[in-house]
């Protein structure tokens, strides 16, 4: 089958847009202010269908933070590859590396998350990465323990190396005359994988209160994306989840890399960039009201340091 879409230069907007529709993720950045970095189009993206695959690449030059309560994929990728069950598959290119809940991904390994078995994920993408998405009809069972690990998992390394060695040849030069090389490599790896013993999943973390890392990672999350900014606590949130507070700065540190008051407030400022973008507020100030922003000064120079522009020209932009 032809390569659906030509290699792309994206937006860091445009590829977040891709990203979330293909994993049902948020997707964030948080680095110095760049002029016009948010505009600029610097993210590469390539889009491949095969008749039981859909592979998906892009390029990052500025670390990203995915984050997923639960993987549910597209409805039209379901009816075309004729399967209401797909196993995403997370690489990168060559040796390359990204963070999957909290650990790193090793050459031989990848990371395996299915629609069946609803458990969020987190990815830590450093900067100037190539990430390959593989979305496969491959309704097996025993993917699900895989992807219930919450772990990476090892694979043929024979296999992934053809994948990855096809993958950047590719995404390097892109015609509509490639071959298949690349989808017999994620085929034979998958059938040499269902062969093998699901990983344990690693202890949950230390302390007095203990919970299953999945349920730490969606209930903290979707807290923190229900309150406003003057309702925020972090010890409030331990409180009502019956956990410490240290806890949960030790959750934040190895999932997202970052301090929670910090992912609390990105969440908010892309959130609230989100309805500015969208057009649908008559003014700032209403936006910052279905944000729930509050103190909106400094809140505002916040903003203007992480997208470079003022809330106000993001508003006239959507106009």
């Amino acid at each position: 089958m032809a390569v659906t879409n030509s290699k792309k230069i994206l937006t860091f907007e445009q590829l977040s847009s891709e990203i979330t529709a293909i994993a049902n993720c948020k997707v964030l950045f948080d680095f110095p202010n760049e002029p016009n970095h948010v505009t600029e189009r610097q993210y590469g993206f390539l889009q491949i269908d095969r008749p039981t695959i859909r592979y998906t690449a892009f390029t990052t030059p500025h670390a990203l933070i995915l984050y997923s309560a639960l993987f549910k994929p597209e409805c039209a990728l379901q009816t075309r590859l004729h399967s209401p069950e797909i196993t995403l598959m997370i690489t990168t290119m060559e040796s390359q590396s990204v963070c999957f809940n909290g650990s790193w991904i090793n050459t031989d390994q990848v990371a395996i998350v299915s629609s069946r078995s609803e458990v969020p994920f987190a990815l830590f993408i450093p900067q100037n990465t190539t990430v390959i998405l593989s979305e496969i009809a491959e309704p097996s069972r025993k993917l699900k323990s895989f992807s219930d690990s919450l772990v990476p998992v090892a694979v043929s390394k024979r296999n992934l190396d053809k994948f990855k060695a096809v993958g950047k040849f590719v995404f390097e030069q892109p015609t509509e005359k490639q071959g298949h090389g690349g989808t017999k490599a994620v085929l034979d790896l998958i059938t040499v994988l269902l062969d093998e013993l699901p990983p344990l999943r690693p202890q949950s973390l230390h302390g007095p209160s203990r919970r299953p890392r999945k349920h730490l990672m969606t209930k903290i999350v979707k807290m923190m994306e229900q309150k406003t900014m003057r309702a925020m606590s972090l010890k409030q949130i331990a409180n009502e989840l019956d956990i410490s507070t240290k806890s949960i700065n030790l959750f934040f540190k190895e999932y997202l890399f970052i301090p929670p008051k910090r992912f609390y407030l990105l969440v908010n400022l892309f959130k609230f960039r989100n309805i500015l973008i969208q057009g649908k507020c008559s003014s700032v100030l209403e936006a910052t009201v279905l944000s729930g922003v509050d103190g909106w000064s400094r809140y505002s120079e916040r903003y203007q340091k992480l997208f470079g522009e003022k809330p106000y020209d993001t508003f006239m932009k959507s106009k």
